[in-house]
């Protein structure tokens, strides 16, 4: 028996305008995401232990602490 596999598909990165306007999203790769805002992957790497330790989800519904926040929104002018 074959898994599927979890992985979203990554948005190629000259196709980031388009699926925010269709579908409000887009799941970008490290390296697109620094080549799109300019800065050097491995300055975006120095957030990864600000990333790792997020705290638990308090929004969750029925009270669970299994989640924990990892979202980001980014406003593009």
């Amino acid at each position: 028996m074959t898994l599927p596999s979890l992985t979203p598909s990554l948005t190629p990165a000259i196709e980031v305008s388009q699926s925010l306007k269709q579908k409000g999203f887009a799941v970008i790769s490290a390296e697109d995401v620094a080549q799109i805002s300019g800065v050097p992957l491995e300055q975006l790497m120095d957030l990864i232990p600000f990333w790792d330790d997020l705290p638990r989800d308090p929004y969750l519904k029925d009270g669970g602490r299994y989640r924990f926040r990892r979202h980001s929104s980014y406003e593009i002018e």
